[in-house]
């Protein structure tokens, strides 16, 4: 049996960070016949003050509660970092390695010293973090992770040639991973409810969406919009929504549980994927945009220059204009007054997330790689 370690950021199980994909890999993997251990390094803003109890998580600190001090959140990384290098220090040369995002302030410290024990490195991107905040030093750890990982899965096409560009050598396109059965459930949704899910990020326009809703709602005055997911950033949201006039047909759901999502995304005849025209929204691959086509529901995409290129618009997607409003709220009218092409739109799209997100197939596929290393 090999034996494989996932090394990520302490919000693992709950939270909405990474766990769709973390999940992911580690049930197939085990699934595959693998030894996998998810090794969290310390609390995130997402993480729970209560230790989950897995058989298969290995909590690195004894410290569950994201510490807001700055003194003591300061503490609780290098408690964390310090004790992820002792945790390497107890593998085995010839063992894997599975590095999340690895960052300055979590794990790059690790997989350096992987590096120099022989311990096989898979390093996962799904972001390009130098991009957005700690610009210089999220820049040294992608050179250093393009240098020293013995391969990089990017999510998206612009993540492989940004680590291409850093001298990485052996690079696998790994998109969005989604269990399509997870979302066969039977419910019926309900008539005119548009949904979205996230964590409310600069790089979600959620402003945006509210403006483009209120105006397509003049056309459409019983339309309503569900925002699933933690208001951690967006934290007026409630005052933004109360000055659009907005109280009655927006509804908050907080945070929610994994278990809970299938539901209220199917619960929706409609799903937007929205991102802005920022550089750093472009690199990305949201796990939701699969998720929402598993639900065989139509989605509404903005036409960026990162992941919406993959789709046709009226074919998968109905794709409006990145950050034009006009374009969005008539997209929006375009999907309610256009039913059956809506439908067939709809079909097409969970047809491409089978095809192409279906987590057993990528795990499969990754674990022929390690196997290969």
């Amino acid at each position: 049996m090999k034996n494989i370690s996932l090394l990520i950021d302490g919000d693992y199980p709950d939270g909405n960070k990474k766990n769709a994909r973390i999940k992911a890999y580690h049930n197939g993997l085990v699934n595959f016949g693998w030894n996998c251990k998810i090794i969290l390094i310390s609390p995130t803003r997402f993480q729970r003050e209560e230790k989950t109890k897995l058989d298969d998580v290995i909590y690195l600190t004894g410290d569950f509660r994201y510490r807001n001090n700055r003194i003591a959140r300061y503490y609780q990384l290098i408690h964390g970092i310090f004790n992820s290098l002792v945790y390497i220090t107890k593998l085995k040369k010839g063992e894997y390695v599975y590095f999340y995002n690895p960052t300055f302030f979590s794990s790059i410290y690790a997989l350096i010293l992987a590096r120099i024990r022989g311990v096989k490195i898979v390093v996962d991107q799904t972001e390009i973090y130098s991009l957005n905040r700690y610009r210089f030093l999220n820049k040294i750890a992608e050179y250093i992770s393009a240098r020293m990982a013995n391969i990089i899965l990017a999510i998206s096409i612009n993540i492989d040639q940004h680590f291409k560009n850093l001298g990485a050598k052996q690079i696998f396109r790994f998109p969005i991973m989604v269990d399509v059965e997870r979302f066969n459930i039977d419910v019926k949704p309900n008539k005119q409810l548009i949904g979205y899910i996230g964590s409310f990020g600069p790089k979600d326009g959620i402003d945006f969406m509210l403006r483009g809703f209120k105006q397509a709602q003049i056309k459409i005055p019983n339309l309503k919009l569900r925002l699933i997911g933690y208001n951690l950033e967006f934290i007026d949201l409630k005052k933004v929504i109360a000055e659009y006039d907005l109280e009655n047909s927006v509804e908050l759901t907080g945070k929610v549980e994994y278990e809970d999502i299938p539901r209220l995304l199917m619960e929706c005849d409609t799903l937007i994927m929205n991102r802005t025209s920022s550089r750093y929204a472009s690199f990305g691959y949201p796990i939701k945009l699969g998720e929402y086509f598993a639900c065989k529901r139509p989605v509404l995409m903005s036409s960026g220059v990162g992941f919406s290129k993959d789709y046709e618009h009226l074919n998968e997607a109905i794709k409006y204009k990145i950050d034009d409003l006009k374009s969005f709220s008539e997209a929006i009218l375009w999907r309610f007054n256009n039913n059956e092409k809506s439908t067939a739109i709809a079909d097409n799209g969970y047809n491409y997330s089978c095809q192409n997100f279906d987590s057993f197939n990528q795990v499969k596929k990754l674990t022929t790689i390690l196997e290969n290393l």
